[in-house]
Formats: structure tokens, sequence, C-alpha cells
């Protein structure tokens, strides 16, 4: 920022875990964002990723972020918000972003949405990724005493927001990574994931992003998520490689985040790198994936 200390950002994936976990998978998503943006700002950046309700609370109350980013899903939105809540009765000037597929698609509902919660400053679609690192760009660019209040009076791509006055902002062009390997470090074999192997959460892996097809139930259905893209399979195969070395012994199961596990080009090559991976390392005992709408074989 302009006074030059980083930037500090908490981002969660947050589970309920008082009886069972609501959610087991480990926070890759926002280690992806984490990626993303140390890369493109380095040091100027301070990022903390989180997992558990209690330990975000308390790092809230002990010394509260610059920006607070949650993913939405419709397990974990309730308590995002109440999270959200909390943190501006204790910092105001807090920025609050929101993103995940928990989100209507047409601007009115998105609106309605955004008016509804008053305590989220900016919402990401789609690939959270590029609209995340545009608003820490802009909170860079700022002076710290007023922050909140001068990012939230621009249009930032990939991003929707209320500004102070309760009008809506948004830009028409949804942003998308098509270089996955050259813009975005893996969370994995650059650590940012190590403390998530706690023998509690299961490892989650992406091959692919996007989907072809136009399923009107599904909020991967839209034209603007149709292009699949592919990390490469060096890195996917490093991934698998790492996780085995440190997921825990009591730890069985591997989930897979691809929308069309074993129908895309290259599939049936990460199968054959988990098989010859269980094999030396007796990991994972169970695949977790949303498989193929055709290609059944």
């Amino acid at each position: 920022m302009k006074n030059g200390k980083p930037l500090k950002i908490y981002l969660g994936d947050l589970t309920y875990d008082t009886v069972t976990l609501a959610t087991e998978a480990m926070p890759l998503n926002v280690g992806f964002v984490a990626s993303y943006c140390i890369k493109k700002f380095g040091s100027n950046v301070d990022i903390t990723l989180f997992k558990y309700i209690d330990d975000l609370d308390k790092a809230i109350h002990d010394s509260p972020p610059d920006i607070l980013g949650l993913s939405n899903y419709c397990w974990s939105q309730n308590v995002s918000m109440e999270i959200f809540k909390m943190l501006r009765k204790i910092k105001l000037d807090t920025l609050t972003i929101m993103g995940g597929p928990s989100f209507p698609i047409d601007i009115p509902s998105q609106g309605k949405f955004m008016k509804e919660h008053p305590e989220i400053d900016f919402y990401v679609p789609v690939d959270g990724e590029e609209g995340f690192s545009n608003i820490v760009e802009h909170a860079l660019d700022s002076t710290r005493e007023k922050m909140r209040e001068e990012v939230l009076e621009r249009e930032i791509d990939g991003c929707i927001s209320l500004d102070l006055n309760g009008k809506l902002k948004y830009t028409i062009p949804v942003l998308r990574i098509k270089h996955l390997d050259d813009e975005m470090p893996s969370p994995y074999t650059t650590g940012l994931l190590d403390k998530f192997f706690d023998g509690k959460l299961a490892p989650i892996l992406q091959t692919t992003r996007g989907c072809p097809f136009h399923c009107t139930f599904c909020t991967d259905g839209r034209e603007s998520v149709n292009q699949v893209n592919r990390f490469s399979k060096d890195r996917v195969k490093a991934e698998i490689k790492y996780i085995a070395e440190h997921v825990k012994k009591n730890v069985h199961s591997m989930f897979i985040s691809d929308l069309n596990f074993g129908m895309i080009p290259g599939d049936l090559e990460t199968c054959k790198e988990i098989s010859k991976i269980k094999k030396e390392y007796n990991y994972p005992h169970r695949i977790i994936s949303t498989t193929g709408k055709n290609n059944k074989e």
C-alpha cells in the first residue's frame, strides 16, 4: 500500500466442525486465489488461509485483516455472512469479498443479493483469482486510512459491488484464466496448503476447469464457462505425488473437483498416475469425483 506495509489478507473456505466436518475437502479454492495473488504482488501481500471457524474467529479478534475473502457454497453461506458481520463490528474499514457458486446469474438478481447482504463489499463470480487480484491491486494503490472508501468508488473488472451509496457497480466481461500453469503456481507444491494435512481434511485435486454442457440446473452451465482449460500433465503428476507424500495415514480419500472427470483427454493418464502412486504410497483408497456426461467407456 502507499504506506509501504503489506496488505493483510485472510482467505477462508469454512466448514462446521462441532459434530463432524460439514465439508472435509482441503481449501484448494482459496489456495488458488492466494497463489495467484502472491505471484502477482509478492511481498506486498501477507495472506493466511483458513478452514476452521474458530481459527478465523480468533485471528479476526487478535489481528483483524485489511481484506477478508470467503467462499460461498450452500453449506457455508450462513456462517460466512455471520463472520463478515462480526468483522464489520470490529474493523469497519476492512474490505469484505465473497466468491463461489451460490450466487444468482442475472444482474437484477445479483443486485438484490448484494442489497440483502450489505456486509459484502464485492462479489467475484466464476474464476475468483483474477477478479480478486484486481481488488487487491486497487487496494494497494489506495491510502490505508481510506482504503475501503477509495476501492468501493471504482468499477472493478470481474467483480460486482455496492458502493457506499448503495449503487450497484459491475463490468460485463467474465474473467477466466486460460493458461493455468503459467499464471497460478500450485498451492500444493508451493507449500500453501501444508498446514491442512492435519489428519482431518482430505486433499482435493483439480486437473481441468470448465464444462462443455449447458445444463440449466447447474451453475456451470453458462456460456462463460463452456471452454474447458486444463493444467499440464507434469503439474498434475507433481501434485498427486506431493499429496501422497504429505497426507496422514488415517486419511484415505481424494477428491477430484473436475466437472466431467473421465471424459476429457488426459483423464486416463491422471488415473494411471493415481494407480501408480497408490502402489507406492498405499494412498488413496477412495476417489470422490463427478464423472463425465458421455464417453461412458
